[in-house]
């Protein structure tokens, strides 16, 4: 994972970009979810340590950032850095000059940040970092909507509360619940709570298939396929012991919402990001927090409004046209003041 604190150098303005890239197997949905919140946790840890100069003074959590002396001591450099460049000799490159926005990194830490730290209680530092300006991008590996996922229809029945009848297929996959809400519930298919049932049963489905589909065994000294399944029913019965996952409801303190499910970006809500020969999907996003004002997003080559023929006449990709797996997304934002 990647994150950046940006700033604005006419107004002070900070704000943060993060990037990541959660696990590719589509039958670990769990894993996932637990990338995703940890990702949103590794947020909150970066933006509190950036934080704790203003914290530590008893500064109201309004400006993020350094304080306004040591943005005025960077601008002072800058300045001075750039009456010392001069025209280039011929054949010699120049420094680019220091572009509007710039990446401010800090790495040091020190006792009296961290004590300040310690004095924030757990709601207290969730409602100061929700006061950052965030977009959060990267190939999720994640795709819209359970039914994108999960053809079994009891699973929408094991989601409290269950969706309404209406919309029974507006129900989100893990990632997108915990980025959406703020939260994925216990009951979910994809909370990291359900994988021992998941599990168990595709253990006991495995072994019953392998006892029906037996019509003889061959007598050797190796066990038998009809003893292995009566052993491996054995083991997914006591799969939940001794220790079950128990997590909590996971929560991240953000308020996120993707840039395609933004009026008036609606109608340009991908088709996929990404094809192959056996594959195709939505799976890349980008997110931002309520500090800015969507003013462009990028279009990809096929939407979800278009035709199936239009995606099925589109290449998989990488090709001749496309030369990376992914399809790019993209938006022009506006920080609000």
């Amino acid at each position: 994972m990647q994150i950046a604190r940006m700033r604005v150098k006419a107004t002070g303005q900070q704000f943060v970009i993060a990037t990541t890239h959660l696990c590719w197997d589509p039958n670990q949905t769990d894993v996932k979810v637990l990338q995703a919140f940890a990702a949103t946790q590794a947020l909150r840890a970066f933006m509190a340590k950036q934080n704790l100069d203003h914290a530590a003074s008893g500064h109201k959590h309004t400006k993020y950032g350094p304080t306004d002396a040591q943005d005025e001591e960077e601008d002072i450099a800058d300045e001075a850095e750039n009456e010392e460049r001069v025209q280039p000799d011929e054949g010699e490159l120049l420094d680019p000059p220091v572009q509007a926005v710039e990446v401010t990194a800090t790495t040091s830490s020190n006792s009296a940040a961290d004590e300040a730290l310690k004095l924030l209680g757990p709601e207290e530092l969730d409602s100061f970092v929700a006061n950052i300006p965030l977009i959060f991008c990267g190939d999720l590996n994640s795709l819209p909507y359970l039914d994108d996922q999960e053809e079994d229809a009891s699973i929408k029945a094991s989601i409290n509360p269950p969706p309404p009848a209406s919309s029974p297929s507006m129900i989100r996959s893990g990632v997108m619940q915990l980025l959406s809400t703020g939260n994925i519930p216990t009951s979910h298919p994809h909370h990291p709570n359900q994988w021992r049932e998941t599990m168990r049963q595709a253990i006991v489905n495995a072994a019953a298939t392998s006892t029906t589909s037996t019509a003889v065994a061959i007598a050797t000294e190796t066990p038998t396929i009809e003893q292995q399944a009566t052993e491996s029913i054995t083991q997914a019965q006591s799969v939940d012991d001794p220790s079950p996952l128990n997590l909590p409801l996971l929560r991240q303190p953000f308020q996120l919402k993707n840039i395609y499910e933004m009026e008036p970006f609606t109608q340009y809500q991908p088709r996929f990001s990404t094809k192959t020969d056996a594959f195709q999907g939505w799976i890349d996003h980008m997110w931002c927090s309520p500090h800015f004002t969507v003013e462009m997003v990028l279009r990809l080559p096929v939407t979800a409004k278009e035709s199936e023929v239009d995606a099925e006449t589109f290449p998989p990709i990488p090709s001749k046209a496309y030369p990376s797996d992914h399809l790019p997304i993209g938006a022009v934002f506006r920080l609000n003041l």
